[in-house]
């Protein structure tokens, strides 16, 4: 299944992504700024 996250480096964003991935989860992140981002890809 693929999700996408909104404002996925807010305090609810990021809990929901980190759960989304070790669920296996196909996951995009979508954030404003990604100076304060760990991603495995940039697009």
């Amino acid at each position: 299944m693929k999700l996408a996250v909104i404002a996925a480096n807010g305090k609810a964003g990021q809990l929901i992504t980190k759960e989304a991935i070790n669920r296996g989860l196909d996951v995009t992140a979508i954030v404003r700024s990604t100076n304060k981002t760990e991603a495995k890809q940039v697009i």
